[in-house]
């Protein structure tokens, strides 16, 4: 039978929950339903805002609650003493994409917050923050923190296959005729792909099917095998035959294809990791 719970015991919720909201804890369903979950399984334990704090702390210490890491805390501590709009936060996202500096994860809220404190007193324009880098780079113990740059090709005369003598090292007639060194493979069919690509091309014709309609059936099949591999893994995760049956019966029970039953087994599956744990603390 659920446990019951009274007006009381929310106000020690809603207690509890804030003073941790200070620390980093997330305010979400998914730690709620964990809390609840929690003195469920605890039913002899008082509910009040002293074993709220002992709940979450164990929780915190299996890693099981979301919480913010101290990157989001400092820019959310950033952004409340200067007093930035949103108009603002807009404007700084937008040129840390214009300027490929990072603006996701952790390394994002790094940049944002160094170049919120840069900005102080300051106008809030693309030649400003253009300047914040320099001062940044040259000032701060921090480094800014980029985007990968695409890579250059080895070759900057390299060129797009047009045609099957571009698979050649050398265009046709212009081959040496004296043999002066090692054999080059470019124009074997077994090392430069032609053989294996011909051999594609020919399954393809005899299915009757293009050659982008074959590569997207390829990739469905691949990705299909991937989700079923999933599901298997977190069906294996069960460790009575109970609990694979249940993790299996979620699989089998979620709508969509096989991502969705892979991801509806591996929720069942965690859900009964947390009961583990929680028994076990």
């Amino acid at each position: 039978m659920a446990r019951m719970y009274t007006q009381a015991d929310g106000q020690a919720f809603e207690q509890a929950e804030q003073e941790a909201a200070a620390r980093g804890y997330i305010l979400d369903k998914h730690n709620g339903e964990l809390v609840i979950e929690w003195y469920e399984l605890n039913p002899t334990v008082a509910v009040n805002a002293a074993s709220v704090r002992q709940a979450i702390d164990q929780m915190r210490e299996k890693a099981l609650l979301h919480w913010k890491s101290q990157a989001q805390m400092n820019y959310e501590a950033a952004i409340k003493s200067s007093g930035l709009s949103q108009q603002h936060l807009d404007v700084l996202g937008q040129w840390l994409h214009s300027r490929k500096l990072i603006d996701a994860g952790d390394e994002g809220y790094s940049n944002r917050v160094q170049f919120i404190n840069y900005m102080r007193g300051r106008d809030w324009t693309y030649d400003n923050l253009d300047r914040g880098i320099q001062y940044i780079q040259g000032t701060s113990k921090i480094a800014l923190n980029w985007l990968p740059t695409p890579s250059q090709r080895s070759n900057p005369r390299a060129h797009a296959v047009t045609s099957e003598a571009d698979y050649n090292f050398n265009p046709p007639g212009t081959f040496n005729q004296a043999y002066t060194g090692r054999p080059s493979h470019s124009s074997n069919p077994a090392y430069n792909g032609r053989a294996a690509r011909e051999q594609r091309l020919a399954e393809e014709r005899r299915l009757g099917r293009s050659a982008s309609d074959a590569a997207l059936q390829r990739d469905h099949e691949m990705t299909e095998a991937y989700w079923q591999r999933e599901t298997a893994k977190a069906v294996a995760e069960g460790r009575t035959h109970s609990e694979r049956a249940q993790i299996a019966k979620a699989a089998n029970q979620a709508p969509g294809g096989a991502a969705k039953q892979a991801k509806a087994a591996q929720a069942e599956a965690a859900r009964l990791r947390r009961a583990r744990e929680l028994v076990r603390s």
